[in-house]
Parts: structure tokens; sequence; C-alpha cells
């Protein structure tokens, strides 16, 4: 019994914070284009020029190969071809007049925001709920121990809570037409927690779930 209520002790202490997450997303498609049609799809390597943030090309390429990485884990589907293109080559600079011959579409993508920064929390007093052990006596005297939750003030001096910001624009063209016929720009906050990589990764990880999505028939 005493394990037990420890326990749940400790689940109710872990579902009490959570970290706390704020996204906001635009998508645009075009109605009239067919999707589930589309057997190759072209992808061109992550613009991070936007990105102040990026100190240095360790990072940008750090960036590059996660997007890559996880476009082709997420997009790829037993109808669907999703090729990466090569590093070097570049997308048609006017959506206008598309190059591309060897893919249906292709998909461009800028990373807008990497950021990581802090909000101060001054010092305050937060009430926690701990466990004690009581020795307590049965009607014959004999002693035996007994669990007790009890609820303890606990000084929280003024400190800094890491957040941090991620914002991705995808926009995937026609490779005959050079028309765009789907977009997104998404951007995630989230709170106490310096994790910039993986809210990339799941901003990355939504859009080609999403594009599979607008594929399957």
């Amino acid at each position: 019994m005493k394990g037990s209520w420890l326990l749940a002790a400790w689940m109710t202490i872990v579902v009490s914070v959570p970290l706390a997450v704020h996204a906001e997303k635009d998508d645009w498609s075009d109605s009239s284009y067919a999707f589930p049609k589309i057997k190759t799809v072209l992808v061109y390597n992550l613009d991070t020029s936007e990105a102040a943030s990026i100190k240095n090309d360790i990072v940008a390429k750090t960036l590059q190969d996660a997007y890559l990485a996880r476009a082709k884990k997420n997009g790829s589907s037993v109808r669907t071809a999703l090729q990466i293109a090569p590093p070097a080559s570049q997308p048609p600079a006017s959506p206008a007049v598309s190059t591309v011959s060897a893919a249906d579409v292709y998909i461009k993508a800028r990373l807008m925001q990497y950021n990581q920064d802090s909000s101060f929390v001054a010092a305050h007093t937060e009430w926690r709920s701990q466990w004690i052990d009581r020795v307590v006596y049965d009607r014959d005297g004999r002693p035996y121990t007994v669990s007790q939750e009890i609820t303890v003030p606990e000084y929280v001096p003024d400190t800094y809570i890491p957040n941090t910001t991620v914002t991705l624009r995808f926009d995937m063209y026609d490779a005959k037409t050079g028309s765009v016929v789907f977009s997104r720009e998404e951007t995630r906050t989230r709170y106490s927690s310096d994790d910039t990589m993986g809210v990339y990764k799941r901003i990355v990880d939504a859009f080609f779930k999403t594009l599979k999505e607008k594929m399957t028939p």
C-alpha cells in the first residue's frame, strides 16, 4: 500500500508541471490541384539566411541534415518518391518559370526563427506535496509505519526560465507551371525549455506528414 501511495504522489507531481507550448499555423492549398496524382517530390536544401541567430555554418549544416532526414522519413510513401536535390543545386529563382523536370512538385523551405531567450521569474513561494512516514501503534501497542501526504512551502529564488521559438515556412510548387500549390508557415514557442532542435524537428515532421496525407487518395 505504501508503494502505491508513493507512486501516486510521484505521478501527481510530474503531471502538475507540464511544459507550456504556444503554436501558430497558417496553411493554404490550391483546392483544384490533384495532390493524389503526385508521384515524385523534389526537396531542396533549407534556406537559413533569414534566421539571424544561426551563428555559424556548423549549426546551419546540422539543421540542414536534420531537415532532409526528417523529410525522407515522414514524406515518403509506397506510391510517392521523395528525392533530395543535390547540395549545390538551387530551386528556380522565379516561381513563374520552372526548370524542374525530374519531379511533379518541388519544395522550398525557409527557417525564419530559431531563437532561445529567457523570462524572468521573481522570487516566490510554492507549495509542494511530499510524503512522510509516521509511526503509529495498533490496539496491542505494536508500532508500524504509515505514509502521509503533507503540503509544505518551498522558497524559489529569482530565476530565468529558458524559452525557445522556431518559425518555418514551406512552399510547394508545381514543377511544370512553377505555381505554388501548398504553403504552410508555422511558429512554435515552448516555455521552460531550451530544446530548440526538438521543436524544429516537430515542425518539419508535421509538415511532411500533412503533405503525405494530402497525396494519399
